[in-house]
């Protein structure tokens, strides 16, 4: 969401700083299923060197072996990716578009202002008017 947000912001003329916590590669502990509601809001085709499988059902099964869940035809076209190249090829896109991209940049706090925000980082901080956090599912 962090690359996509920066790419679009970079294509309406904004100065977009795009920080990263980890290096690439890095790992990300997500099964990597991009469902076709995703694809269709990436607006580039996917290449195919990202693609790992095509998915066209699914089944989840509990660890005693029960079925979960199932779903015979999934709606649109959904894919598994290897999360740190599709990650990689989305920060990509938005240097593409004009973004700057750092990693190794570990946020530590934000203080919002009156007129900017203090982005402080471990090793230093930073001042923007506008701070978009994209910093996942435990944010």
């Amino acid at each position: 969401a962090g690359s996509a947000c920066a790419r679009l912001l970079a294509q309406a003329g904004a100065k977009v700083l795009l920080l990263e916590k980890a290096r690439f590669p890095r790992e990300k502990s997500c099964g990597g299923l991009l469902s076709g509601k995703t694809l269709a809001s990436i607006d580039a085709p996917l290449p195919d060197r990202l693609v790992l499988s095509k998915v066209h059902g699914m089944r989840m099964v509990a660890e005693d072996g029960k079925l979960q869940a199932e779903s015979g035809h999934l709606p649109g076209r959904a894919v598994l990716v290897d999360r740190s190249q599709f990650d990689w090829w989305m920060v990509e896109r938005a240097c593409q578009a004009g973004a700057v991209y750092r990693d190794a940049c570990e946020v530590v706090r934000i203080a919002n202002g009156r007129e900017m925000a203090t982005v402080y980082l471990i090793g230093g901080a930073l001042v923007a008017k506008w701070v978009v956090g994209a910093d996942g599912a435990a944010s």
